[in-house]
Formats: structure tokens, sequence, C-alpha cells
């Protein structure tokens, strides 16, 4: 694959948004403390130094919608999109897309989960190189919703050499 190929649309065999409970789910209670904390700088802000003027208000504020907007794009945002591709896997994050080549791909492990009665598969790549020093941004792991066929994205996975295990549920 080349430079170019990134910007040139390819045509999609697989495209599908995952689930938002998976992000609720993985909320573990050290994020929810960082959350908190981010939230409580303004007050602590204003409280600590009641003089701060104009400035201070106004980084207080900012804390404040940068930590509200955390919260609600967690909660309440849709999920990524993930593209099965001709040659590569496609995640569109917050930043920059991660893009996976099917050959870097040593095995796939499928595994079934729930959160608040949603259901959806989780995929976990492991990769065939191990990076030492730089460790490139990979897709390294992808939620289906229980509504998208996980048997059709498993097929045009081993159909691109990639060898699928899947857990006992």
């Amino acid at each position: 694959m080349n430079f170019l190929s990134q910007f040139v649309p390819s045509e999609s065999l697989m495209k599908w948004r995952e689930p938002n409970a998976y992000s609720r789910k993985d909320l573990s209670h050290g994020r929810w403390i960082g959350l908190l904390i981010f939230l409580m700088i303004p007050s602590l802000l204003i409280i600590t130094y009641p003089n701060l003027g104009r400035a201070g208000i106004i980084l207080a504020s900012f804390f404040m919608v940068v930590g509200v907007v955390a919260f609600i794009r967690v909660w309440f945002g849709p999920g990524d999109v993930v593209c099965l591709k001709g040659d590569h896997i496609t995640k569109a994050t917050r930043g920059l897309p991660l893009l996976t080549e099917y050959r870097d791909i040593e095995c796939c492990n499928v595994s079934s989960d729930s959160y608040n009665n949603i259901d959806f598969s989780v995929l976990k790549f492991i990769m065939k190189k191990k990076w030492k020093y730089f460790t490139p941004r990979h897709v390294t792991e992808v939620v289906v919703p229980a509504d998208v066929s996980l048997e059709q994205i498993l097929q045009i996975l081993r159909d691109k050499g990639v060898t699928a295990i899947t857990e006992p549920s």
C-alpha cells in the first residue's frame, strides 16, 4: 500500500459503527476519578484564587467546558466507525483514523460481551511484528454490535488471511 492510497477512497467491504455501550463499560474507576477532578478544577481555581480576574474565569470556564464535553462524548456520543477495505481495516476515532493492513495481523480473538442488556462482540487483533522503540497506531480492537453480521466480518478477515479464534461464550 502506498502513501496516496490512504487519501483515495476505495470500496468498503463492510462498514459499521461501534456501540457506545462498550465505551461506557470501559469507563473504569480511574477514568471516573480523572473526569471528576477535571470537572472540579474550575471550582478549585475560583475558591483558592478569588482575585483571579478575567483570565482566571476564562481558564476555569475552559476546564469546565472541556470536562462536560468529554463526559457527554463518552456517555452519549456515537461509537467509532469501522470499515473493512480491500487491503486494510480502518477505525475513525476522535483523532486521526487508525489503519492496519491485513497482512500485519497475526490472528483475531473474538469474544462476546454485553453492557446494560446491549450485546456486542469484541475482536482483538494480535499483530505479527512486535515494535521495540516505535509503536505505530494500529487498530488493535474492534467492537461489533449484535445487529451486524459477525460471520460476514469473520469471513472477510479469513479471506484476507487473518486467523479468527472464537472464544466459547
